[in-house]
């Protein structure tokens, strides 16, 4: 699959493009020269600039296809189709999320590596992260969060935008560690790995046994979110029958 980020462009832009994404991910932004990129392109120097004025145009030219791809309205249409469906419970439903959204990240990859490799030391980039990227995902997510807390299901005090953050760390991390250290984790379940991501976002890392001592000192034991979800849901039409 190319990662053209538009098949009508001229032949050679495209070939530039993807000879800069490619010398980005392999050497980083700041080490990979035109030269190196008309070399890799196969084409002049001078052609470069025809169609990319500077460096940072090229660098900055990954992200409006980055963006389209990700947060799309039928990306995202997707997405909320997900959060919003009525006969999933959170478990498969953050399950099926998960899998939509590394489906996606993996079809992209050498741009949102390269994104997010070079976001954090590139202002402009940095810009569009802030301005357009961000707000979409970590936006979607919070509002599901929020309808969650709302229903009692997850925690108040730990806030929406925290546990946006720690579900989409899960899933970023795992990218990361993939794709970065492919000799422990390359050969990792996808399908697995998301089952085990969402259980531990759901339920948390703790068998209990080691949390025997606090329960005894307060009496209480911990619910699961979706054990307090269903106690909710029987609790409610017990009272419309009564």
């Amino acid at each position: 699959m190319s990662s053209s980020p538009d098949a009508e462009w001229p032949i050679r832009q495209q070939q530039i493009f993807e000879a800069a994404l490619e010398l980005f991910v392999e050497q980083g932004f700041q080490r990979t020269t035109t030269q190196d990129i008309a070399r890799r392109a196969k084409v002049a120097e001078g052609t470069i600039f025809r169609y990319f004025p500077t460096k940072r145009d090229l660098l900055l030219g990954i992200m409006a296809p980055l963006a389209s791809r990700f947060f799309g309205p039928v990306v995202l249409r997707d997405a909320r189709r997900i959060l919003s469906e009525t006969t999933y419970d959170d478990r498969t439903r953050l399950e099926k999320l998960l899998a939509n959204r590394l489906s996606l990240a993996q079809k992209n990859l050498p741009m949102l590596r390269t994104a997010i490799w070079e976001a954090p030391h590139e202002p402009h980039m940095r810009k569009v992260f802030q301005e357009t990227v961000a707000p979409q995902i970590v936006g979607m997510a919070e509002d599901f969060m929020n309808i969650r807390i709302a229903e009692g299901v997850f925690k108040k005090e730990l806030g929406e935008r925290t546990l946006a953050r720690m579900l989409l760390s899960l899933l970023m991390g795992y990218v990361f560690f993939k794709e970065t250290v492919p000799n422990m984790f390359g050969d990792s379940d996808d399908q697995q790995e998301i089952a085990r991501m969402v259980e531990l976002f759901l339920y948390g890392a703790s068998t209990g046994a080691d949390s025997a001592e606090t329960q005894g000192k307060t009496g209480e034991t911990r619910e699961r979110p979706q054990e307090t979800q269903e106690k909710t849901k029987g609790g409610q039409g017990a009272r419309r029958e009564m």
